[in-house]
């Protein structure tokens, strides 16, 4: 297996024309030094090891097929927008694709304050326009954003699947970003990287832990980056286990979720199902639209809540989002994929 991803990494990078023997090469980035001077803080030696990684695959023809690794919280979107900056000064543009319309949104948000902090505009640099495009979206946005990434108005383009739908086009891609590559298969993939002649760099990311033999099983026709440190000032995890039928030890978890968000912080609740079930299977299971009533009218009197699941109208889940981002309701009752691709 190995033999044959490697083969599928070299068939990959071999030029196929004159044009893909050219290449995408990314220079020296005025714009990447002043980004990264202008961050509020320093870069770990991780996240600055694995950038000089992601830059220096790019100064060369072979598009870089790169997979990075970190637990959540250590630093890799701010890697990855960094390696975008350093594409979009050298007159490419630039895909981030991820598994979820809601963590589309958040992450070009994420860039776009990014941006309105670097002073760009005062330094002689040209502010990148970033979309995002999404399969829910209106069909006016829509359009929108696909003219603005076709036509190279668009410098970023965060989006979801729709990035490797057949209508959308690019009129220079020259780096792809995958996020929680572990939901994309190698199909989807080759198909973000199709978007471009020559093929784009690729940079995927993943926080789940996979084993240095694994991950060389799984992805071995990708070259593997490892932020293996935390920025200072994190604090230490705790992780506590209550049994359902723990009443006293229920009652002090949501005692202790209501103090933290009378403290000013916020909190979660996640449940494996969206609605109570009638299979004798999962009878026992609380569920997330059931079990929020209950919430609100017991454990959560008196704490504003939002519920969020993938069941709910594209309106109302981006609504439940700003909500809860701007503490309008400090608590958010979460279930599923959706959750986690928040964290």
């Amino acid at each position: 297996m190995q033999t044959a991803l490697m083969l599928r990494r070299h068939q990959l990078q071999t030029p196929k024309n004159n044009v893909d023997a050219t290449g995408i090469k990314v220079g020296e980035s005025r714009l990447l030094g002043h980004a990264t001077s202008r961050l509020p803080y320093n870069l770990t030696q991780a996240q600055g090891r694995v950038l000089g990684e992601v830059i220096g695959d790019m100064t060369n023809p072979p598009p870089m097929m790169r997979l990075l690794q970190g637990d959540v919280g250590s630093g890799k979107t701010i890697v990855a927008l960094l390696a975008m900056l350093s594409v979009v000064d050298a007159g490419y543009q630039a895909a981030f694709m991820v598994p979820t319309e809601i963590l589309a949104t958040q992450q070009a948000a994420k860039l776009e304050e990014f941006l309105g902090s670097l002073g760009l505009e005062e330094a002689g640099f040209e502010v990148p326009r970033v979309v995002v495009l999404t399969g829910s979206m209106r069909a006016a946005q829509k359009r929108e954003a696909m003219e603005a990434t076709a036509s190279g108005a668009a410098s970023i383009t965060f989006g979801t699947h729709s990035l490797i739908s057949e209508g959308v086009k690019f009129l220079k891609l020259g780096l792809a970003v995958i996020d929680e590559q572990h939901k994309f298969g190698v199909e989807q993939r080759s198909k973000l990287q199709s978007k471009n002649q020559p093929p784009p760099h690729l940079l995927s990311m993943s926080a789940t832990p996979i084993p240095r033999t694994l991950a060389l099983t799984m992805y071995g026709e990708m070259a593997l980056s490892y932020i293996d440190e935390s920025p200072p000032g994190r604090h230490r995890v705790e992780t506590t286990v209550t049994r359902q039928d723990d009443a006293r030890g229920r009652a002090e978890a949501y005692s202790k979720l209501v103090r933290e968000v009378q403290a000013g912080n916020k909190g979660f609740v996640v449940f494996p199902l969206i609605d109570a079930s009638e299979s004798e299977d999962f009878a026992s299971i609380r569920a997330a639209e059931d079990s929020f009533r209950d919430l609100l009218e017991n454990e959560l009197s008196g704490v504003p809540c939002g519920l969020l699941h993938g069941r709910l109208p594209p309106e109302e889940k981006l609504q439940a989002q700003r909500d809860f981002v701007e503490v309008r309701k400090s608590l958010s009752c979460r279930m599923g994929e959706e959750f986690w691709a928040q964290i």
